[in-house]
């Protein structure tokens, strides 16, 4: 009976913890969405360089310890990047990757998923609407991708 009782209060402890660093990373994930779309607004700094192609860009994110090894959806890489820069939060490294279409404005902050633990993400996108953007966000690869961009949600399913 007693191995019974403490069987049972140890998995409620390990699912009690579960649930906080699910919370903790769901608190820690709206402060990041918060940040990044302050940064997807700030236009007057919002990129580093413009105009690289795909060689320069990941060599300079390489240079300047950003994600290189990023993958976009297939649509949205048909559009090219237009600028980059590294952005900083919490003390770590977020590319933030500006993408321009007709008529239309992204950004896609790339971080590293060990940045914001306990966030459960899958690879098909979660959207939002934050501010005067539309997010879209996943994980692909140990990588979390944060799309904010003036679209609508059914405009971004397409994109992506």
């Amino acid at each position: 009976v007693w191995l019974a009782v403490a069987a049972s209060v140890a998995l409620l402890l390990a699912l009690g913890g579960w649930r906080l660093r699910t919370s903790r990373g769901e608190a820690q994930f709206g402060e990041f969405r918060v940040a990044m779309t302050k940064a997807a607004l700030d236009l007057t700094e919002h990129v580093e360089v413009f105009g690289l192609d795909a060689p320069e860009l990941k060599a300079w994110l390489t240079e300047h310890r950003g994600h290189p090894d990023f993958v976009l959806p297939a649509k949205l890489a048909e559009h090219g990047v237009l600028g980059c820069k590294i952005v900083e939060w919490r003390g770590h490294r977020v590319t933030l990757l500006c993408l321009k279409f007709d008529g239309g404005h992204a950004d896609i902050f790339v971080a590293n998923a060990a940045d914001l633990p306990g966030l459960a993400l899958g690879e098909a996108p979660q959207f939002a609407v934050a501010g005067p953007f539309t997010t879209a966000t996943w994980q692909r690869d140990g990588k979390i991708y944060h799309l904010a961009g003036n679209f609508s949600v059914d405009q971004l399913k397409l994109l992506l």
